[in-house]
């Protein structure tokens, strides 16, 4: 018979059940590739020019580094999901308020990729937009449903479509404009920011979901492997859409 898989939602999981470095970051790597990644990347860059831009990234980037991995840790350590840890830390009440408002954004995130998804769709097949959105909704829900067993394969086909999308993407660029050309981008007085923007607007992408980061790295051995994990989406993934939103510059 074939074993059913257990998410353990109202406990911890088991040493027995945990998965490997390789699943834990691998899932959360592909998590942080998305387009809009590259679209906050582009208004960063388009603000503060390139190398300041960049510099706004990376410090985001890093300090939603260190943010995740000690929540990493301790989930490792607990093994605990994130509203079950809500609850041991903040009591009943107080774990499911937590817990109610960061599904509300997450719910939010989970309508955007969809509607993004969707359009992509439309474009392409010709269907109706209420339908392609509709489609790809179902098809997400039906994947969300299967659990941990579809976000390793998920993760791996993902992260690879967008770094050969990326890939083509830059080279259509590249055709338009030199290297130097984009490193040396300066914004104009009108689109200017300050750097604690940019460095606000890093790491705006990926707070909510970072702050849930219990429900992946909760499956990892040990907190050593959840915080390796987490590195592994942040600085490194969700780095890489951003760099490569600022690297587009219109022809």
């Amino acid at each position: 018979m074939t074993k059913t898989f257990q998410e353990y939602e109202h406990q911890a999981v088991p040493i027995a059940a945990r998965k490997s470095l390789f699943s834990i970051a691998v899932i959360w790597s592909g998590f942080p590739m998305v387009m809009v990644g590259a679209f906050v990347g582009a208004q960063i860059i388009n603000g503060l020019g390139f190398r300041h831009g960049m510099l706004a990234i990376l410090l985001g980037n890093f300090l939603l580094a260190g943010y995740v991995a000690v929540l990493s840790a301790f989930a490792a350590k607990e093994g605990k999901s994130f509203g079950l840890s809500c609850r041991q830390l903040f009591g009943e009440w107080g774990g499911k308020l937590i817990t109610f408002f960061l599904s509300g954004l997450v719910v939010g995130w989970f309508a955007v990729q969809t509607g993004l998804a969707g359009e992509s769709v439309f474009k392409v097949l010709g269907l109706s937009q209420p339908a392609a959105i509709l489609m790809v909704g179902g098809l997400f829900t039906l994947l969300a449903t299967a659990g941990l067993r579809m976000l390793k394969p998920i993760s791996i086909i993902s992260i690879v479509l967008f770094i050969v999308t990326g890939g083509v993407s830059l080279g259509l660029n590249f055709q338009h404009h030199r290297l130097a050309e984009i490193i040396a981008y300066q914004p104009s007085h009108s689109t200017s920011m300050a750097l604690g923007v940019g460095v606000t607007l890093a790491i705006s992408v990926f707070i909510d979901s970072g702050t849930l980061t219990a429900d992946f790295t909760r499956w990892s051995k040990s907190p050593t492997q959840a915080v390796i994990a987490s590195l592994s989406a942040f600085p490194i993934a969700n780095t890489i859409p951003m760099l490569l939103g600022g690297l587009w510059l219109p022809a």
